[in-house]
């Protein structure tokens, strides 16, 4: 419980605004009461949006794998719909 606490009015920047991970972050983060900066590839000033939000966790290589399975459930979903299965 005392890390859910900790995120509450953290100011948190998310670097990477895809549906899959970074809006979905930006999401939970702003339920938890805190203040989300998003980022991007060409966002100014990077370093300098970094330092404010203090405690830094990069990725841990998890992306790659959901990304993927996200992309075969589409696909899948697209060619259910397309050949009128539900």
């Amino acid at each position: 419980m005392q890390e859910a606490e900790d995120k509450k009015s953290a100011n948190a920047v998310v670097i990477g605004r895809s549906n899959i991970v970074g809006k979905s972050v930006s999401l939970l983060l702003q339920r938890r009461d805190s203040t989300v900066t998003m980022c991007h590839s060409r966002s100014r000033n990077l370093p300098e949006l970094c330092r404010r939000a203090g405690l830094i966790t990069p990725h841990r290589r998890g992306v790659g794998p959901m990304t993927i399975t996200m992309l075969l459930r589409n696909t899948l979903d697209a060619w259910c719909q397309r050949m009128g299965a539900a």
